[in-house]
């Protein structure tokens, strides 16, 4: 089994993977297992027992560890922790292909997936992301908090940047106060602003508000509708052009042609 162990961990060693697409060069990979069985003359090797993979900048942890160097496949399972200077990501299962290259091309992350960076936390049934064009995708069950209070829901999300995500699936974003939903739901995160579009539903306390269009804009406690915008009171009924509602406050300024309707007291 010592020998097995050395051999293993020798391949790694002199496959010099680079877990970044940005690396300059080779990285030296270190491994670490209880147990290393390497099969195949050296082509799989299997690792178990506080496995622990790391090239210096981005370290896998795992129960159990399964690389295949024909395919280039690394799957990995059993409290799946992989941590990079980016954040760090936690899952059930999770595998990694590798380019033929040695660098890692595409991970994913399956069974109680969560992500955490700086300013937010994923979770999600399944995650998905591509090195090449810096592509993250989330779907199953999607939920996404911002601090100190933002949380938003959807079917599906898809992150291009580290700092702006877009979610399908009838997303919905909400705060204490309430929330707005729609078709399609952008998030910019560094400056919480959030843009909604497409049959805009937005509950906050007694004021019920659909639009076409509507961006919420965190640090002011405000949201802006836009387009057939109809508020709805008790007691009465509103449409207009442009609304602006100051959530917290309970105020709310109607802009553009301006309809009011007042109901009638028995």
């Amino acid at each position: 089994m010592a020998a097995a162990r050395a051999l293993a961990v020798s391949i790694i060693v002199s496959l010099g993977l680079a877990l970044s697409a940005r690396a300059a060069g080779p990285r030296t990979m270190q491994l670490n297992a209880d147990t290393v069985t390497a099969r195949d003359g050296g082509q799989l090797l299997e690792a178990s027992g506080h496995v622990i993979i790391t090239d210096g900048r981005l370290t896998i942890r795992a129960d159990h560890v399964l690389y295949d160097r024909k395919s280039r496949q690394i799957q990995m399972s059993g409290s799946v922790r992989i941590t990079t200077p980016q954040g760090e990501l936690i899952a059930g299962e999770a595998a990694a292909q590798l380019t033929p290259a040695g660098t890692v091309a595409a991970i994913q992350a399956f069974r109680g997936v969560t992500a955490r960076s700086t300013g937010r936390m994923l979770k999600a049934d399944r995650v998905a992301y591509q090195v090449k064009d810096d592509t993250l995708a989330a779907t199953g069950n999607v939920v996404v908090t911002f601090p100190p209070d933002l949380t938003a829901t959807a079917g599906v999300l898809v992150a291009k940047s580290a700092d702006v995500i877009t979610m399908t699936g009838r997303p919905r974003i909400r705060n204490p106060d309430g929330f707005i939903e729609g078709d399609r739901l952008e998030v910019v995160a560094h400056s919480q602003i959030a843009f909604v579009r497409g049959n805009v539903v937005s509950v906050f306390a007694e004021t019920r508000i659909t639009s076409a269009t509507a961006t919420l804009l965190v640090k002011e406690n405000s949201a802006i509708f836009r387009d057939k915008v109809s508020v709805t009171r008790p007691g009465r009924t509103m449409t207009a052009e442009l609304v602006t509602y100051y959530y917290k406050e309970r105020r709310l300024v109607a802009e553009g042609q301006t309809t009011i309707r007042i109901q009638g007291t028995p």
